[in-house]
């Protein structure tokens, strides 16, 4: 077995965007869910987020974690969340490599009424069971309605 010197980190003493960089870097491959909803007006909103996983197969359930808005938001609530809040619904899309781009340009900060779908150059695909529509281009998308939100420190774990 090679002998490794290892780095500790220390949660507690690290300013929580470095702590992120050591997570997100650490914790591969780390699959993206790309996220569908809309507001109450109809306004569509698409963003990535990277803390996502399968949380039971019976009942099927999937798990993300929203956490506040970082850079030109920062501590706000994300739309994301204030959608799924308020609506119920959402998708979680897969981003393939061939949409790294689109995906890139749906993370940016946009006002909540701009459509990031339009931004994204994406097509909106209407869901078969809730009214969310999915990314057409994307090969697979799970129609979501919300189990439960649970607050864990910072963030929001969703659970649909």
């Amino acid at each position: 077995m090679p002998n490794r010197e290892a780095e500790t980190f220390n949660p507690q003493t690290m300013n929580v965007q470095d702590m992120y960089k050591v997570m997100i870097g650490s914790v591969v491959p780390r699959p993206i869910a790309w996220i569908s909803s809309k507001d109450a007006a109809g306004t569509l909103n698409l963003a990535p987020f990277s803390f996502f996983t399968v949380a039971s197969r019976q009942p099927p359930t999937l798990a993300v974690s929203i956490g506040p808005g970082v850079r030109e938001r920062k501590g706000t609530v994300k739309d994301t969340l204030t959608n799924i809040r308020e609506f119920g619904e959402y998708v979680i899309n897969i981003v393939p490599n061939d949409l790294a781009n689109p995906m890139q340009e749906s993370s940016k900060h946009y006002s909540p009424e701009v459509d990031e779908f339009e931004k994204a150059g994406l097509t909106p695909q209407p869901s078969d069971v809730i009214s969310v529509p999915a990314v057409k281009e994307s090969p697979i998308a799970f129609e979501c309605k919300l189990d439960k939100i649970i607050p864990v420190g910072t963030d929001h774990l969703v659970l649909g």
